[in-house]
């Protein structure tokens, strides 16, 4: 059997960059430890344990990313698209913190490890080929949010995979 390989545009670091900020703004709280403490770490399996929720919002820009749909056809399209991931959108409070977030903090380079990590495969897809997400706390859920939809919950968010339901694939 012969394996049919989808063939991905290659990404910007321009495309890296707003997936890291994006991840900053999206799931920076996700982040289970002290920065610094973060920082220290050498070993990467205990690393991934206190970044876990960065990476799961990572893979829903990437998984978005591959579809090639009305996602986008980039990794910022993926990012910025109206209404879909809340840091970008007008009225967002994370929105400023994002545009603010200085290229060399702690928390962007972080954030940064986590995007080129995700784009380079170099986890596993934690949410299982998600697209979707919302905060657990999120009352009442969107009307997308199915049960029989969900593929994961990772900290604090609920991971999906609508588009096969809906035929987006």
């Amino acid at each position: 059997m012969k394996t049919v390989h989808k063939i991905l545009p290659s990404c910007t670091i321009d495309d890296i960059h707003m997936m890291a900020k994006t991840i900053y703004g999206e799931a920076r709280g996700e982040i289970t430890k002290n920065i610094h403490f973060l920082k220290k770490l050498k070993d990467e399996n205990a690393l991934f344990i206190h970044i876990q929720g960065l990476v799961a919002v990572g893979n829903i820009i990437y998984n978005r990313f591959k579809k090639q749909t009305w996602f986008g056809k980039t990794l910022s399209e993926v990012c910025v698209k109206p209404f879909q991931f809340s840091c970008w959108n007008a009225n967002d409070p994370n929105r400023r913190k994002v545009e603010n977030l200085k290229i060399d903090s702690d928390f962007f380079q972080l954030c940064l490890y986590v995007a080129e990590g995700v784009v380079n495969q170099k986890w596993d897809d934690i949410t299982k080929g998600a697209d979707h997400y919302h905060a657990v706390w999120l009352t009442p859920h969107p009307r997308w949010a199915k049960p029989e939809c969900i593929t994961n919950v990772i900290g604090q968010h609920v991971f999906y995979n609508i588009s096969e339901i809906r035929g987006m694939l």
